[in-house]
């Protein structure tokens, strides 16, 4: 008999395998990806102009590929567009913007290793965010959008701490759930919290 580590297969999510989830103040989240024994967590993100997130700091490094529109941190001098990459390093501080005289929604992918660390105006951490209190979130925001708990995202070795067995063999697995637009609804995802006073308020 020979056994394969499920690292070692090729598991795969279509478009319409995740639901995009209306995350509150314009800001719109699929998770694609969560490892919680690595640290790494692989989201996209779409950003309605005027956006601007809290300043947080990472404790991994983070890649990210710009699928459309354009944005760009308050900290350094260059902008992000469709078909931009960059990468970070750990301990990078910034403030993500997107501009409000966007003309179309930002959407960008990111690949994050460790936390994200949200700071108050004085430097000091406010809160904590985590590939699987994101996925958590995202899975509860899904459910309260009117979507089917979604089964497509592809979780690690180990999966999240709360994962159960079954969630992570269908987590392997394809899924063709079909999935229809966002419900829009506000409710808080501490990984993409904005600034206050950027974006609607939540009930």
């Amino acid at each position: 008999m020979t056994t394969v580590d499920v690292d070692d297969v090729v598991r795969h999510a279509g478009e319409d395998d995740l639901p995009w989830v209306d995350a509150t103040g314009g800001i719109w989240l699929k998770v694609l990806r969560v490892d919680a024994a690595s640290g790494i967590w692989v989201v996209r993100n779409r950003f309605e102009p005027g956006v601007r997130l809290q300043t947080h700091r990472h404790t991994g490094p983070v890649d990210g590929y710009t699928i459309s529109g354009r944005w760009h941190y308050l900290e350094y001098d260059f902008t992000n567009r469709a078909g931009s990459y960059f990468r970070e390093p750990a301990g990078s501080v910034h403030t993500l913007d997107v501009p409000a005289d966007n003309t179309e929604v930002t959407e960008v992918l990111f690949v994050m290793e460790g936390v994200n660390l949200n700071l108050a105006a004085d430097g000091t951490v406010e809160s904590v965010t985590d590939g699987t209190g994101t996925l958590a979130a995202y899975e509860a925001l899904a459910l309260a959008q009117g979507f089917d708990r979604p089964t497509g995202v592809i979780l690690g070795l180990g999966g999240s701490p709360g994962a159960r067995d079954d969630d992570r063999a269908r987590s392997r697995r394809p899924h063709r759930t079909p999935v229809g637009p966002g419900v829009l609804c506000r409710g808080p995802v501490p990984a993409l919290r904005p600034v206050p006073g950027r974006g609607p308020p939540c009930p």
